[in-house]
């Protein structure tokens, strides 16, 4: 194998020649050291967490003791994680900064690429490409129960967080206050993270917060050092979100679905479950990277080391046939390559 420089260059134009004889690397060869960044989110939500574990299962720079490269994840490149507000501060960095791959909502991302939906008066990005659908997000508003919020329409002149410019969570909050003819003006709206949103409730220097992500929300489902759930019981109450206001837009190729939460969950959802709206996390990277390598980067993460280091942080994918099914935009071709040889396109 042809031996390469170690460089820390941006590595969107040359990817493919960079680790074309990475996929081969086996034990006892020398592997070149490439860097990855994956677009991932601040402040410990399911991104920051799943980024977090990806990187660690991912990461095999030259010298990683293992046995094969099926066990090394990707031999030869260390996966770092470029934290951003989410997903499509994710798109834009895949785009002007050039990182390689991104999580993002499939809502998002659909309606970037297509121009369409609350995200209708942006550029397209139409060549965003899909790696693999990695799980399920649901969207989750977070009420204070003294604040005297039964409705949507309640919201109005009430602090409510609506996540980060540039993250799903606050993609998901304007669709769905448009929905029911609220804008963010109506609001004494706030941009926070959603640890800062969470304090903000109990606090009670907030009413109310959106927050997306898988769940059981990691920050919501906090033990404490008595292995008790956060202090939200009586306190901290879910809306849900349903209603004649959204089927207009939910029948209208909108990405986002209906769900229910379990019953039970956080300790505050009633009995029956609580209605609400889901999308799911997509991988995506952008057309030109070259399929070599993003093929490589496919058949790593499908791995079984790989999805093991996942399980062990807490991330059971529900697996590779599930991760093609009823995708809303076009596979990378490289990744069509893998799960082709993989038997499953």
């Amino acid at each position: 194998m042809t031996s390469m420089a170690i460089t820390r260059r941006p590595v969107l134009a040359g990817l493919g020649s960079l680790l074309a004889g990475t996929v081969a690397v086996g034990r006892g060869q020398a592997a070149a050291l490439n860097f990855v960044r994956i677009g991932t989110a601040r402040g410990g939500g399911s991104y920051a967490q799943l980024g977090k574990a990806m990187v660690a299962a991912l990461s095999s720079p030259p010298g990683a003791a293992c046995d094969t490269a099926s066990s090394c994840g990707l031999p030869g490149a260390i996966v770092t994680a470029q934290p951003s507000a989410g997903s499509r501060a994710n798109v834009k960095a895949l785009v002007d900064s050039g990182i390689e791959f991104a999580l993002c909502q499939a809502d998002v991302a659909t309606w970037l690429a297509k121009g369409e939906g609350p995200l209708r008066t942006g550029a397209n990005v139409d060549s965003l490409r899909v790696v693999a659908a990695l799980g399920d997000e649901a969207v989750h508003l977070l009420v204070r129960a003294d604040a005297g919020i039964g409705a949507i329409g309640d919201l109005r002149g009430k602090r409510v967080a609506l996540g980060e410019e540039g993250s799903g969570t606050r993609v998901d909050a304007d669709f769905v206050l448009g929905a029911f003819g609220i804008q963010p003006a109506d609001l004494q709206a706030s941009n926070v993270l959603p640890l800062q949103a969470l304090r903000g409730l109990l606090d009670g220097q907030l009413d109310a917060a959106f927050l997306t992500g898988a769940a059981p929300l990691r920050e919501v489902n906090a033990k404490d050092a008595q292995g008790e759930l956060a202090p939200f019981a009586g306190r901290i109450a879910l809306l849900p979100l349903d209603g004649p206001e959204l089927q207009p837009f939910l029948a209208n190729g909108s990405l986002l679905t209906r769900t229910t939460l379990a019953e039970g969950l956080y300790g505050i959802v009633p009995p029956g479950g609580l209605a609400t709206l889901s999308t799911r996390t997509l991988l995506v990277t952008m057309r030109q990277q070259q399929a070599r390598w993003v093929s490589a980067f496919t058949a790593a993460l499908w791995s079984s080391a790989v999805q093991q280091e996942l399980q062990r942080a807490g991330f059971n994918l529900k697996g590779a046939a599930e991760a093609i099914r009823d995708l809303p935009l076009m596979l990378h071709d490289g990744a069509l390559k893998q799960y082709r040889a993989m038997g499953l396109a």
